[in-house]
C-alpha cells in the first residue's frame, strides 16, 4: 500500500512562494480555476434541489395541519387532495 500524505497546509512562510510561482506561471491557474467553477456549479445545483424538497416539505406539512391527514379521494372541509402524483 501507498503512504499517505499529509495535506499541505499555506501559512505566512510558504504563501509568497505560492504568490510567486502563480504569477510566474499564470497557465497553473487554469486547472485550479476550472476546479473551483466546477464545485461552485455542484453546490448551487446541491442548494437548489434542497432549497426546493425543503420547500415542498414545509408546504405539505402546513396542508396537513389544515386540512389532516391525506386519505385519496376525500376531502375535509373545502379542501380536497386529487391527482397526487410524487415528484421524481
Amino acid at each position: 500500500m501507498g503512504r499517505t500524505r499529509k495535506p499541505a497546509v499555506i501559512d505566512a512562510r510558504n504563501r509568497k512562494a505560492l504568490t510567486e510561482f502563480f504569477s510566474k506561471g499564470g497557465q497553473a491557474l487554469l486547472p485550479l480555476l476550472e476546479l473551483v467553477e466546477q464545485t461552485q456549479s455542484a453546490v448551487d445545483e446541491v442548494i437548489d434541489v434542497v432549497g426546493r424538497a425543503a420547500i415542498e416539505a414545509i408546504l405539505l406539512l402546513s396542508a396537513e395541519q389544515v386540512a389532516g391527514p391525506k386519505v385519496q379521494g376525500q376531502g375535509y372541509g373545502k379542501v380536497i387532495y386529487i391527482n397526487h402524483c410524487p415528484a421524481n
